[in-house]
């Protein structure tokens, strides 16, 4: 009886799978990429950088520093990168992806880095010459989530400086600062 009836799901599933897929000759071509994604250009290539972290609880700031390598993926549709960094010691890699989503007029970003996987938003604002963000993380161990705001900007076409704050799960208990400059190579 069960039998009978997995095949009798399987064969309502395949007919209306079938019925439902598109005739190629009506599918639209490929969307056009927006001109929005051309912002990210200033992102391209390989980063070296230096940072510097001030937590709640730390006696003394700790730096850091690290390379970062941004690329085109899927067309020219997404920018990924790839990261390594040394934190007093410890070497921790990350990635990341940006997106642009046309209803919302911003990029989507998504991180994953040291235990950690988040994801946000991202915006140029031309009046301020300023990328902002923010974002929120779970750290996979423990649970614990955390949000957080910045901005990037580019002092020249070769160099970046960047500012995060850190704040708990609500957003209002700050934590963190972290602050860094990045050079392309």
């Amino acid at each position: 009886m069960i039998r009978k009836s997995m095949q009798a799901v399987f064969f309502l599933a395949a007919t209306a799978m079938v019925g439902c897929a598109p005739d190629m000759e009506d599918m639209e071509m490929m969307p056009q990429r927006p001109p929005a994604l051309d912002q990210l250009d200033v992102f391209m290539g390989t980063w070296s950088g230096e940072m510097e972290m001030m937590f709640k609880g730390m006696d003394a700031p700790m730096t850091a520093t690290g390379t970062f390598t941004h690329e085109w993926d899927c067309d020219n549709w997404v920018m990924v990168g790839h990261g390594e960094a040394n934190m007093g010691g410890e070497m921790m890699k990350s990635m990341e992806i940006w997106m642009w989503d046309d209803k919302a007029r911003k990029f989507r970003t998504f991180h994953f880095y040291g235990g950690q996987t988040g994801n946000g938003t991202a915006w140029y604002d031309a009046d301020d010459r300023l990328w902002r963000m923010k974002g929120s993380s779970r750290n996979l161990m423990n649970g614990m989530k955390t949000r957080g705001k910045g901005t990037m900007k580019m002092t020249n076409q070769d160099t970046m400086e960047w500012t995060w704050d850190e704040y708990d799960g609500t957003g209002l208990m700050k934590f963190g600062t972290m602050k860094g400059t990045s050079h392309r190579q």
